[in-house]
């Protein structure tokens, strides 16, 4: 699952997570389309899963089960890893921007007085 909307993605996936305890399971899809006809493995509390790509809100996760690893498909959100799919909206770009605005506003204060 790459491409040019894909604003995560490596050759390597993150480090492996842990599904909390409390957490509901999680039914994911086979493929990115979310087809329910085939769905793929039940991401259920104490899993271990890493997240390997999001490509337009589609989080591709890979699962490890009692079966070996599974690659499944959900909402990038439904696992926290909603992030806009520009990247020019990144953490530092942010904050820059957001300093940015300050000085500009405060400037401008400034000029009013």
């Amino acid at each position: 699952m790459t491409g040019a909307a894909t604003f995560f993605s490596s050759a390597t996936p993150v480090r492996w997570q842990q599904r909390s305890a409390n957490a509901q399971p999680l039914l994911l899809s086979r493929t990115p389309v979310f087809d329910v006809a085939s769905h793929g493995a039940i991401l259920g509390p104490g899993m271990r899963y890493r997240l390997i790509a999001v490509n337009a809100g589609v989080a591709e996760l890979e699962v490890e089960t009692e079966q070996g690893l599974e690659i499944g498909y959900c909402p990038a959100q439904l696992i926290g890893a909603h992030r806009s799919a520009n990247t020019r909206f990144t953490r530092p770009w942010a904050i820059s921007m957001a300093v940015a605005a300050v000085a500009i506003a405060g400037g401008f204060a400034a000029w009013l007085i």
